[in-house]
């Protein structure tokens, strides 16, 4: 039925999007490669999901360049699909271009996290760490990974570390200061509270947790 719509009509995008991941799926490259050949150019550079099994089979064909490209352009169309993303910086990093690669990852990392989606965030988290584990932003989404799947003494170790490097992210001020509250060391927390609060002043949650800490 796929092939008899696309045979009507080669722009029919919902029938070669399915008909291409059936192909995927069952490593049929080949075809997959004469599928995409066949369609207008337009037709993949306006879709995430063509853009995607077009990143798929460039990584098959070794292509990696041109694959984290693809797999990039899949990323801004859906900005909210994290292994798009994840993807791309497999693809640079395969390439040889750990710089590329490290912001891809912060950008999956951060869609995973807004996700709640703890297991491809564990992974990546485990990526950035071998490749960059100096960069200053690593070890604050480390923590936020940690302190989100409840181990609190790791996420600490983390979110210090990113803390001393003065990070300018504040929801790692902010977590941080929930762990010294929780420890009870409260003049500490106060000053991470307050500093979260700076980084960001409108963000109420950040009000209230400071108003709670000096109340109590």
């Amino acid at each position: 039925q796929v092939r008899m719509a696309l045979e009507r009509d080669q722009k029919y995008e919902a029938a070669a999007a399915e008909l291409g991941g059936i192909l995927y799926l069952q490593n049929r490259f080949v075809e997959l490669e004469d599928l995409l050949k066949a369609l207008p150019r337009k037709s993949i550079e306006e879709s995430s999901f063509l853009s995607n099994l077009e990143g798929h089979l460039l990584h098959w064909k070794g292509d990696h360049l041109q694959a984290a490209e693809a797999y990039r352009k899949a990323a801004r169309l859906a900005p909210d699909q994290g292994l798009f993303s994840f993807h791309e910086g497999n693809e640079w990093i395969a390439a040889g271009k750990k710089a590329e690669a490290v912001e891809a990852w912060l950008e999956a990392a951060r869609v995973f996290l807004s996700a709640n989606e703890y297991d491809d965030l564990g992974e990546t988290v485990a990526l950035l760490r071998e490749a960059a584990n100096d960069d200053p932003r690593v070890p604050g989404i480390a923590g936020k990974y940690y302190y989100g799947t409840g181990s609190y003494d790791e996420a600490f170790g983390f979110l210090e570390t990113a803390v001393k490097a003065e990070t300018a992210d504040s929801a790692v001020w902010y977590l941080y200061g929930m762990i010294l509250s929780e420890r009870e060391k409260t003049n500490e927390a106060i000053a991470a509270f307050r500093k979260a609060l700076m980084l960001a002043p409108d963000y109420g949650l950040y009000h209230f947790r400071l108003a709670e800490t000096l109340f109590f």
